[in-house]
């Protein structure tokens, strides 16, 4: 029950929920009676949780840890469930999942980042693991007024930093440039 329950944040008139849901498994990662977890992923139900909060006033963001494709491109899976998903109102939608930082856009009124990459993860083979983004939402009277991509670099086993100007545009340019 609880790995199903939203988190649900108050500031002045700014009513954000966070939902999230696990895809990909493995089964030890789902919550049970004796161990804590993630929720797998139910997207009837999660839909309508989203329209729900919509409904009542509420900004949802939801989370979704989805199958790990090696590419910089999402699968075909990926974009058709948070396609899916954005039609029941989110504003925002972010994969969890991605080893390998995703494009992001715009649906159905949803911002939809397929994959953030390794926020904080100890892969360092290749450059493209190595690349991360986090997002920085900004509300004001219960509306969504702009989402900061906040880029970065993993180094040693872990330590993200800012990436420089100049890996900042090679990182954006390599996503802007995938077809969706």
């Amino acid at each position: 029950a609880d790995a199903l329950r939203p988190l649900e944040l108050v500031q002045g008139s700014n009513r954000i929920v966070l939902l999230g849901c696990n895809q990909a498994g493995p089964d030890a990662a789902f919550a049970t009676a004796e161990r804590p977890g993630g929720a797998p992923c139910d997207w009837d139900r999660l839909a309508q949780e989203v329209a729900d909060y919509r409904a009542r006033g509420w900004s949802p963001i939801v989370s979704i840890q989805h199958w790990e494709v090696d590419s910089t491109n999402p699968s075909t899976r990926h974009i058709h469930d948070f396609g899916k998903l954005s039609k029941a109102g989110p504003v925002a939608i972010q994969g969890s999942q991605a080893h390998r930082p995703k494009p992001m856009q715009w649906k159905n009124d949803t911002f939809i980042a397929y994959g953030l990459g390794n926020l904080f993860f100890d892969q360092m083979y290749k450059l493209s693991v190595r690349e991360m983004m986090v997002h920085r939402y900004v509300f004001y009277d219960g509306r969504l007024l702009s989402i900061e991509v906040l880029t970065g670099m993993n180094e040693e086993f872990g330590k993200p930093r800012p990436m420089t100007e100049k890996e900042r545009r090679r990182f954006l340019n390599k996503l802007t440039a995938v077809e969706l």
